[in-house]
């Protein structure tokens, strides 16, 4: 089922991520995610650190897939 954001060019999300629209930085993550994780991999070879987390913290990283912002607005976590 296509998300309400699908019919948007790569091009046109950043913007409405530089705004602070969570339906475009999920679509973002949607589309690149698993590319973004591969390259990092393919970069650190860790999957601890190509998810984003720190070794030795419990929560954060691509792969738990819930989008959170944080209180600055300009930060983005994933957290589990």
């Amino acid at each position: 089922m296509p998300t309400p954001l699908a019919h948007l060019s790569d091009e046109a999300l950043p913007g409405l991520v530089a705004r602070g629209d969570e339906a475009a930085l999920a679509e973002l993550y949607d589309r690149f995610g698993r590319v973004a994780y591969g390259l990092a991999l393919r970069i650190v070879r860790d999957s601890t650190l190509a998810e984003g987390r720190r070794p030795g913290r419990v929560s954060g990283g691509l792969a738990h897939g819930r989008l959170v912002r944080s209180r600055s607005r300009q930060d983005v976590d994933l957290a589990c």
